[in-house]
């Protein structure tokens, strides 16, 4: 009797090693999904995204139109209608608004990258400022979990402290404040770092009747939601 028991129990060892084994091993599946959730895929499941961004301006002087470049700091705020509209489930595409602030002190004609270090010309009063409001629609694709490429385009509204701090065409020859939007396009690059910081490049043509304007920024996205 007592052998019997003991052949049963030897003969149940297998199964229950089985049964061990498998209760140890993760799912596949599940361990997947974790991953997709908890592992570098910032960009797919993006839906808000804040760009804090430094870079330049680059523009031709209205004095003599040689080639200027001044120092630029702002932001865009994107969101991701597409993934918003999808709920949990991821995409790898990217369309809606891009909006934004970005800033430049151009100073004078001849001022050196941040501005400063010349001397008034012509009409110009030595405190050029210009800020641009990216009105933009961006549409966009993941080439991978970590890496989109996106083109945008819209309208670039801009601010002259001083109308002839640049030749963008009508009304730019006087010292007076001035507001006026351009058509623009441009692109993003965009690379996940990790679970919620993203990097990004910026290049973008503003697109005016004389002078066109040309900004490029490097920026660190904080990923909202």
């Amino acid at each position: 009797m007592k052998n019997k028991k003991l052949l049963g129990f030897l003969a149940a060892l297998p199964l229950l090693a089985s049964a061990a084994a498998n209760a140890a091993s993760p799912d596949t599946s599940t361990s997947q999904m974790q991953e997709s959730k908890l592992g570098v895929t910032v960009l797919q499941d993006e839906v808000w995204a804040f760009r804090p961004q430094l870079g330049a301006l680059v523009f031709d002087s209205p004095l003599d139109n040689s080639a200027q470049s001044r120092a630029m700091i702002g932001f865009t705020v994107d969101w991701n209608i597409a993934k918003a509209a999808l709920g949990d489930e991821p995409t790898r595409f990217f369309v809606g608004p891009s909006l934004g602030l970005l800033y430049s002190h151009l100073g004078t004609g001849k001022a050196d990258f941040f501005g400063s270090g010349a001397q008034s010309q012509g009409n110009f009063k030595g405190g050029g400022n210009v800020a641009i409001l990216p009105l933009n629609v961006k549409i966009g694709f993941n080439v991978t979990d970590t890496f989109r490429v996106s083109a945008r385009t819209g309208g670039n509204l801009i601010y002259r402290s001083a109308a002839n701090v640049l030749n963008l065409g009508a009304k730019s020859n006087t010292d007076n404040a001035l507001w006026r939007i351009y058509p623009n396009a441009g692109g993003d690059f965009e690379l996940g770092l990790s679970r919620r910081v993203s990097l990004m490049i910026r290049p973008d043509l503003t697109i005016t009747p004389e002078k066109d304007l040309f900004t490029g920024t490097v920026g660190i996205s904080a990923i909202l939601g």
